[in-house]
This record gives structure tokens, sequence and C-alpha cells, in this order.
């Protein structure tokens, strides 16, 4: 009789070493079974970044957690009902969503374990296009002509260096409006 894999329980009967190879005529002691029950448990995923009801703009990083009795094999995301993306990591995780058109979006993040038990949790966000205000610019006022010298004063040479460092810009931050934006070059 085949049993459904999820309802599956395995029993092993255990013979100690020492009563396999007893001499005759002494009493073998009755055979132990041992019950594994199968993994029933769904996985518990939340999303930590963005909360819903929030207002975004730009690229927009998703960041949640999960968990589960045995353990998370994988996190997968899918936007406005939209085919599911593999997020890296499974007990911490994120996925970078890039060019979300504005207006209020859904994301459903489903965390799955290995005997393939899923657990999901949704938000709903608003992603904002506004532009800043224009800036009105000016164009300089001409200044005077420089008067030239009788003799003219050499440039200096450049000076140039064997290594330079860029600033550190990467990181993490969150706004006010609790958007995490993350750098890394």
């Amino acid at each position: 009789m085949r049993t459904p894999a999820r309802a599956l329980l395995v029993t092993a009967v255990v013979i100690p070493l020492a009563v396999a190879i007893a001499a005759p005529g002494l009493a073998a002691p009755k055979a132990r079974h041992r019950t594994t029950a199968a993994d029933t448990s769904a996985p518990v995923v939340s999303v930590s970044s963005p909360t819903s009801g929030s207002t975004t703009s730009g690229t927009l990083t998703v960041f949640g957690a999960a968990s589960d009795d045995v353990g998370v094999s994988a996190v997968a995301l899918s936007v406005d009902g939209a085919g599911w993306q593999t997020a890296g990591g499974t007990t911490s995780w994120s996925l970078s969503l890039a060019g979300l058109a504005g207006g209020t979006h859904s994301v459903v993040a489903r965390a799955t374990d290995a005997a393939g038990n899923t657990g999901t949790t949704s938000v709903s966000f608003t992603v904002s296009t506004a532009s800043p205000s224009p800036t009105t610019t000016t164009s300089p006022t001409p200044s005077p002509s420089p008067t030239p010298t009788a003799s003219p004063t050499p440039a200096p040479a450049p000076t140039t260096t064997s290594s330079s460092t860029a600033p550190d810009t990467q990181g993490s931050w969150v706004s006010p409006e609790g958007v995490t934006i993350t750098i890394s070059s």
C-alpha cells in the first residue's frame, strides 16, 4: 500500500549489535521501534520594508525574514500577481525591484521549506513618481575680459597620485518616510 508523501511515517527497527552476536541460549531483548513524523508545519515569512501603506519612489528593495521548525529552503516574491522572483537569502532575505510605475502595488512573499510547505504574507504600498519642482536658472553676468600681462607666468605642473580612494558610499539608510535606501558601488 502506498502512502502519500506528506503523511509518510518512517519506522525503523533497532537491534543492538550485542544481541545480534549473542551466544546461543541467551534471551535477546525485544527490538525497539522509532517513529519519525513528517514535517507538516508551514514556514512563517514577514516583510519588514516597505511597510503596508507606505509611499516610496525610485528603486525599491524589499526586505524581510522567514523561519521554520526544520529550515527555510527558499523565499520568492510576486509583484502585482506577476511571476515569482527568487529573493537573496532565506532567514533574512531581500530583493531589489526597479522600474515600478507610479501607483499602488502589492508584494506577496512566499517561504518554502524542504518538505514543500509554504507560508505567505503580503504588503501594499504606493510608488510616487512626482518629480521635484523645476529649478529656475539664470545666465551668469559676464565679467570683464582679463588684461594681458607682458610675460605670461607658466602654469604649475599637474600633480598626480599613484592611488586614490573614493569616498565610502555603501550602506543602507532609512528615510523619515520609512523607505530603506541601499547603496552599493
